[in-house]
């Protein structure tokens, strides 16, 4: 499996086929890996650490955004409740890291 740090990077089409991964067992493990914490808390936490690491990567914004839209997708398909939990506090800590104004 691909280390969190890792992840986004490496979602560009030659490494996902050379790897024998599919974008999508990417998304699905990756939403897995988000929903596996016992706490929405710490599953905000460890995705708001994910994707702020994703940011650095050089995937284009256009694929990252693409990217976690489908993560996020496939969460709450799996699991709405515990997803709707865990994006209320991702707002929660983007918005306290970036100082936006809550709406």
């Amino acid at each position: 499996m691909l280390q969190t740090t890792e992840l986004s990077y490496k979602l560009t089409q030659p490494l996902v086929t050379s790897m024998g991964l599919s974008y999508q067992s990417i998304v699905l493990s990756t939403a897995a890996k988000f929903l596996a914490f016992d706490s929405p808390e710490e599953a905000a936490q460890s995705m708001y650490e994910t994707i702020e690491q994703s940011m650095s990567s050089k995937a284009d914004a256009e694929e990252r955004r693409k990217f976690w839209e489908d993560v996020i997708k496939e969460m709450t398909e799996i699991a709405p409740s515990f997803s709707t939990e865990v994006a209320k506090l991702y707002f929660k800590l983007v918005v306290k890291a970036y100082g936006l104004p809550k709406p």
